[in-house]
């Protein structure tokens, strides 16, 4: 087999697997969410993040131990089209997969297992609760509060190189030195400043339509040969990125 184009695949989570903000959904159920909303620097192109930023809009949504169960069902309802198949094709030729988001590490880990991706190599933002189920605190040190927190993290990790990081905000560009590649994804939110910094930028809602950014030609054979075995119902988008 030829050498790979990458053998460590990192996804932001948030807006780029799945469809909703993992802090606004608990603020919604706590009728909060346009407040929590507001606490957020946001606009077309960024989205930025703090530590104290975090704090205030986890304090203003106040979540219960139950209220992550919510999250964790929405989640795995709101994961974009293609999601698990294609981390199915990638663990299917041996990439090591990583999911790094500013998400609530306490709902991600069950979503991770879903898609094939270990507690160990999901690193997100983690909620500490009493033991009547309150909130009582989050780890502040997690460098996911902060915009340049994934550029830290990613250079911590020792990573099979080559390494490509897929996302849609400010802070996966800025962590684009730490990878060899940077592959914005604007399937959910289009934003032409990160456009602007990435190599390659997805504007498809479908998550496979960021294989031929990621495989070889050859890896990308090898999925299409499986795909034509295992599925009998076959999806035009697939057909058309794999074809």
């Amino acid at each position: 087999m030829t050498t790979a184009k990458f053998n460590s695949i990192l996804f932001d989570f948030d807006g780029t697997l799945s469809t909703i903000d993992g802090i606004e959904f608990l603020a919604e159920l706590k009728g909060v969410s346009e407040k929590v909303k507001s606490l957020a620097i946001r606009n077309k192109n960024t989205y930025s993040v703090s530590a104290d930023l975090y704090r205030r809009r986890l304090e203003c949504s106040q979540p219960h131990l139950r209220d992550i169960d919510q999250l964790i069902a929405a989640y795995k309802r709101a994961l974009l089209p293609g999601v698990k198949q294609t981390f199915h094709w990638l663990h299917g030729l041996n990439k090591d997969i990583y999911i790094i988001s500013g998400g609530i590490k306490n709902a991600l880990i069950p979503v991770g297992e879903l898609l094939g991706v270990s507690a160990e190599r999901i690193f997100a933002v983690e909620l500490e609760f009493d033991g009547q189920g309150n909130m009582i605190g989050f780890d502040s040190t997690s460098p996911r509060t902060d915009v340049g927190g994934k550029k830290q993290l990613i250079a911590s990790l020792r990573l099979q190189r080559p390494s490509v990081l897929i996302g849609d905000g400010t802070n996966d560009v800025a962590a684009r030195d730490s990878v060899d590649q940077c592959i914005g994804f604007g399937g959910v939110e289009y934003r032409p400043l990160i456009e602007e910094h990435c190599e390659w930028y997805v504007r498809d809602q479908d998550i496979i339509t960021v294989l031929p950014a990621i495989l070889t030609q050859e890896e990308l054979s090898e999925v299409r040969k499986n795909w034509i075995n295992q599925l009998s119902q076959k999806n035009a988008k697939t057909q058309e990125v794999l074809f």
